[in-house]
């Protein structure tokens, strides 16, 4: 009952932003040259936007023109001028956090976070949770299991946060508030550097959440992992739980998806690309339980949202 209100007061919060994005969706090319051209003005005068002389750009074709095409190396320079502490380097808005990422190659990589960044993506999560609990209204009637990306090691030098304390940090201050009443798993298991003990405490949590009803994790190969903890770890887990529960969950067997969880409605994760094989087998792992293939989430930013079956 409680965490059904209270991902409904949550969805309530996030209406503006879908409205904006069906606003977007009728008018995309309005919408993105407004936005480009938002980005360009509001940096003119940063380091990178007077080196590419963003004050003369006034249409896409004059942005195509000023900036190349670029890839980390080419951004690095200005990343290594913001962990000294130098501001109005990359954007206008002050860097709240420099978030480390592996990336999808190469060494790690530091990616600028600002209130601004945070602000776009609030609007891609409105439009998709609304959506999310509109298709699978289940997945909103009890605890969720949020993971966004997983926890790096930082030993950087550095003027400017590095890193996260946790996945939430991602949302919007009202949407902390929400989500952390019903997360599944507590945010500080991700800072646990032993392997064995991060599986073994995140498992644990989960088979203690009875009313578990989303997960949503970043790689499908993550979550094949926690399937495998459970069944090689069943009966140790199931002496640290509380009795009742321990009792309950003795008359079934870890590939009981369904017994174990009965409330699990959806799992939302990555099926793309290096993604798809992975994402087959932890279907075939969890018969019955509705999954959904996320878009592609990045530090960077979000790139796409399912959204009413696309």
């Amino acid at each position: 009952m409680i965490p059904g209100l209270i991902n409904a007061a949550w969805s309530l919060s996030l209406r503006g932003a879908e409205k904006k994005y069906q606003h977007a969706l009728r008018h995309p090319t309005d919408a993105q040259r407004e936005l480009l051209l938002t980005l360009t003005t509001h940096n003119a005068k940063t380091s990178f936007g007077r080196d590419h002389d963003f004050g003369r750009i006034k249409s896409i074709d004059d942005f195509r023109q000023q900036v190349p095409l670029g890839d980390y190396t080419t951004h690095e320079p200005y990343i290594k001028r913001i962990q000294q502490g130098q501001s109005n380097v990359l954007t206008k808005d002050p860097v709240t956090h420099l978030i480390p990422t592996s990336g999808s190659s190469g060494a790690r990589k530091l990616i600028p976070h600002t209130k601004s960044l945070q602000a776009q993506f609030d609007m891609a999560l409105g439009p998709w949770v609304r959506d999310l609990f509109r298709r699978f209204p289940g997945s909103a009637k009890g605890q969720a299991y949020w993971s966004v990306s997983p926890s790096i090691p930082n030993d950087e030098q550095s003027e400017v946060t590095v890193g996260f304390q946790d996945d939430t940090d991602y949302l919007s201050p009202i949407g902390r508030l929400f989500v952390r009443h019903l997360l599944a798993v507590p945010s500080d298991v991700r800072h646990i550097t032993e392997t064995d003990q991060f599986w073994r405490a995140t498992a644990l949590h989960l088979l203690a959440a009875e009313g578990l009803s989303l997960i949503s994790v970043w790689h499908p190969s993550y979550l094949d992992r926690l399937l495998d903890v459970l069944a090689e770890q069943w009966r140790d887990l199931l002496d640290e739980l509380p009795s009742k529960r321990a009792n309950r969950l003795r008359q079934t067997k870890p590939d009981a998806i369904h017994e174990i969880w009965p409330q699990l409605a959806l799992v939302s994760v990555w099926a793309d690309a290096s993604a798809a094989l992975p994402f087959e087998r932890v279907k075939e792992r969890m018969p019955g339980i509705g999954f959904q293939a996320k878009g592609l989430l990045s530090t960077e930013g979000w790139t796409t949202i399912p959204y009413q079956g696309q």
